[in-house]
């Protein structure tokens, strides 16, 4: 069988796919619009890199000061802005980045608006990665809903999800043909 020189099948469905990209509104710039990437694994490990070189270098961490502050909100904010800048697109042209690097988004957006983009990553990897199916959906609803007949049970079970099983939850309860909840034969 021929196959086209130094491209594996993998690269070639992925041409075939071309890079997936969803479009979101700017958080806290009304009436713009971004694009996202799903982040491939080499923009991960850029962003993990270039968010060391910019504290060792920036804050002068050392690589001790540097493995104590792994869980920090520092290292964490470097990172998901150095993510940021790698998939943020042009929404006209998603081929373009939408930002020129990662101290103009350090300069020009906030926390809050740092905290939105990244969770609208999350949940675009999570559309594009997680497959369920209608039995699967239908499964949860009932859960939830024989959850609801008990007296407390759903409240405590919601107050302990994450925002993504939440999300999935909505998701499934709003996509879900309605039923009644209890039937009653008098």
């Amino acid at each position: 069988m021929a196959r086209d020189e130094g491209e594996s099948p993998l690269a070639r469905a992925a041409a075939r796919l071309g890079r997936p990209a969803k479009t979101v509104d700017m958080p806290g710039i009304p009436g713009t619009k971004v694009a996202l990437w799903a982040p491939n694994e080499d923009e991960e490990t850029r962003a993990d890199v270039e968010a060391r070189r910019r504290l060792t270098s920036q804050f002068k961490l050392s690589a001790l000061d540097l493995s104590l502050a792994q869980e920090t909100d520092l290292v964490r904010r470097e990172r998901e802005i150095e993510l940021l800048s790698l998939v943020l697109r042009d929404p006209a042209d998603p081929s373009q980045a939408f930002t020129e690097s990662s101290d103009e988004l350090r300069e020009l957006i906030s926390g809050p608006q740092r905290v939105s983009l990244i969770e609208a990553l999350e949940d675009f990897k999570r559309e594009r990665f997680i497959s369920r199916t209608p039995e699967e959906d239908l499964e949860l609803v009932r859960v939830l809903r024989d959850m609801g007949k008990v007296d407390g049970v759903l409240p405590t079970f919601l107050t302990s999800c994450d925002t993504g099983t939440l999300r999935r939850m909505v998701v499934c309860l709003a996509s879900t043909p309605q039923t009644p909840l209890s039937s009653s034969n008098g």
